[in-house]
């Protein structure tokens, strides 16, 4: 069986390791930021509540969905479509029994926020759609920074076996 020279043994124990560097960041990496995702999700929700609450007509945002349920009368955002995929407002509402938290519905992952007046009730609820960019973002920031460090040591390495 033939040896391997140093500069090539070399080549192969820093391409394994970048190989494996991002795969674990890749697999590890937005699962444990996974927390840190949905903190900021909630304080997103949270935000305009407390407007909602005194003002039934609130300008909703491209992902999120505000409900407002005054008595047995329900106002909702017109995006509600586009943004939940559960047609019966009855169905949602089920899901929802705590103040802040999340539920799989059709294999959809919504996240709520909900707040209470006198006589009235507001709820923001968005899809997964920011969490997923947040992980897509993490991803294409750290992948490129880790594989030039390792293209760094791969030159640096080389340069010193060949000296």
């Amino acid at each position: 069986m033939k040896k391997l020279n140093l500069s090539k043994q070399l080549v192969i124990i820093t391409l394994f390791s970048l190989v494996l560097m991002i795969s674990l960041l890749t697999l590890i990496l937005p699962k444990a930021l996974e927390p840190y995702f949905e903190q900021t999700v909630y304080t997103f929700l949270d935000k305009p509540l407390e407007v909602m609450l005194n003002d039934k007509e609130v300008k909703a945002l491209e992902n999120i969905v505000y409900i407002n349920k005054d008595n047995n009368e329900f106002h909702i955002t017109p995006n509600y479509k586009e943004v939940i995929d559960i047609d019966d407002i009855k169905i949602l509402l089920s899901y929802i029994s705590d103040i802040r938290g999340k539920f799989r519905y059709n294999g959809k992952t919504y996240y709520y926020s909900t707040v209470r007046g006198r006589n009235s009730k507001g709820i923001a609820i968005t899809n997964d759609f920011y969490i997923k960019t947040l992980r897509r973002n993490i991803l294409f920031v750290t992948i490129p920074i880790v594989s030039i460090i390792f293209i760094i040591i791969l030159v640096l390495l080389l340069c010193w076996s060949n000296y």
